[in-house]
């Protein structure tokens, strides 16, 4: 059985890309499509994620390619083909909620808190917290804290989006580097600030998506959904959380344990995007 699917999934074929404990990765026939993932429940819901019950993620797994349709999915797998339907709801991942002039100071400082004291040690928390740096020993991990700095320097103070967004993209380990994540997060960030402040920031979150595609598919996934406000449950959840002021220690609590690191990247990227939203307001 499916328990959800992700609002942004587009007809076609795709092919098997990767494969996880809980996660199948496939790629689109269309260049332009990003990929698809299909995943057991725990993972939750996506905006290009299928989400499926855990027998039959063990037999989805075994797919060389599946096929979208309407109104079902078929995986084609070397044991035999076999149909879904699509009979429910889409999971609607877009930011949609509809605030405005809200003062989100204390819901940001709620959040940035909890980002500092439960963030796992050699995140970008250290953006949150310059005590953090210590966690960062040894040459290559200086370096990498100064690059990182070097870009949020040219992002809030200097007014140099792609300088900035290149230099912190692609940077750190991992399925996405912490880089990919904390620019995800800002335009997250900027989605919130749309929101609330009512106004359009296309170009701002064009800019960033640009200079921030690479060479890894699951960042450009993330990133392209994102520069289009289309996000993760968790993190949507998480917005709506600051938005209207509920829930916020357990939303961030959720974000942050999602991956090693992934998740405290991504708060680290909202919550400075927010506290500095200014940067991306029109100046009087």
């Amino acid at each position: 059985m499916i328990n959800s699917v992700g609002d942004q999934i587009e007809r076609g074929r795709y092919f098997s890309h990767s494969s996880f404990e809980r996660v199948v990765n496939f790629y689109p026939e269309s260049e332009n499509c990003g990929l698809l993932a299909v995943a057991k429940n725990e993972v939750g819901c996506g905006p290009k994620t299928i989400t499926i019950e855990d027998q039959l993620f063990e037999k989805a797994k075994h797919s060389s390619e599946i096929l979208v349709e309407n109104d079902k999915i078929q995986f084609v797998t070397k044991r035999g083909n076999f149909v879904i339907p699509l009979s429910i709801t889409r999971f609607n991942s877009k930011l949609d909620e509809q605030t405005k002039g809200i003062d989100l100071g204390v819901n940001i400082d709620t959040a940035w808190d909890m980002a500092i004291h439960h963030s796992p040690e050699k995140s970008f928390a250290f953006l949150l917290d310059s005590k953090r740096e210590r966690e960062f020993t040894g040459a290559f991990e200086r370096a990498l804290v100064e690059r990182v700095k070097n870009g949020e320097t040219e992002i809030f103070k200097n007014g140099n989006l792609e300088s900035g967004v290149k230099l912190i993209k692609g940077v750190g380990t991992g399925l996405t580097p912490s880089g990919d994540d904390f620019i995800t997060g800002l335009l997250a960030a900027i989605a919130v600030t749309e929101t609330n402040e009512q106004i359009n920031l296309e170009n701002i979150k064009q800019v960033i998506k640009n200079n921030a595609l690479g060479g890894n598919p699951f960042s450009n996934t993330y990133i392209e959904l994102a520069s289009r406000s289309h996000f993760t449950e968790k993190v949507l959840t998480l917005l709506k959380a600051i938005l209207i002021g509920e829930e916020i220690e357990s939303k961030t609590r959720d974000l942050i344990d999602f991956g090693h690191s992934s998740g405290a990247d991504l708060i680290t990227g909202i919550l400075l995007g927010l506290k500095r939203r200014k940067s991306w307001l029109p100046k009087d």
